[in-house]
């Protein structure tokens, strides 16, 4: 709903979806868990180098994975609290993991640029683990 002062957005679908578009520089997304935040099917890390990524746990349980641009492999996992604003620094490799039922709430600059890093297959079985063991709480 949008009324010229106030717009109230949501969403209840699986994956990402942007909510806020504030048309001059930055959104606000909500990503709901889905087969695409399975630690499951954990396959890469996203990074982007013009700007910061802030993610916030909304309900259920999620974590990230946090790894310097120059080491994409050399990562590490840590859960996530609801409540808590987790800023991911721009040109840092990342990935958000959740478990059934969690929403996490995504605040960034409008046009991110992106670039991607396919996980080798060691780097995405201990993802898988690590991320699967954490959410297990």
């Amino acid at each position: 709903m949008t009324d010229g002062i106030l717009t109230i957005a949501g969403r209840n679908e699986a994956g990402y979806g942007i909510c806020i578009d504030s048309a001059d520089s930055w959104i606000v997304a909500v990503n709901n868990a889905g087969p695409d935040s399975d630690p499951a099917n954990a396959a890469f890390f996203g990074a982007h180098p013009n700007t910061d990524e802030t993610f916030v746990l909304v309900s259920g349980a999620a974590c990230i994975a946090t790894a310097p641009h120059g080491e994409p492999e050399y990562f590490t996992v840590i859960p996530m609290e609801r409540g808590v604003c987790y800023n991911v620094r721009r040109n840092t490799w990342h990935t958000v993991l959740m478990a059934a039922g969690a929403k996490v709430v995504i605040c960034e600059n409008r046009n991110p640029e992106g670039e991607r890093h396919d996980l080798s297959a060691e780097a995405k079985a201990r993802l898988t683990k690590e991320a699967g063991n954490l959410l297990k709480r």
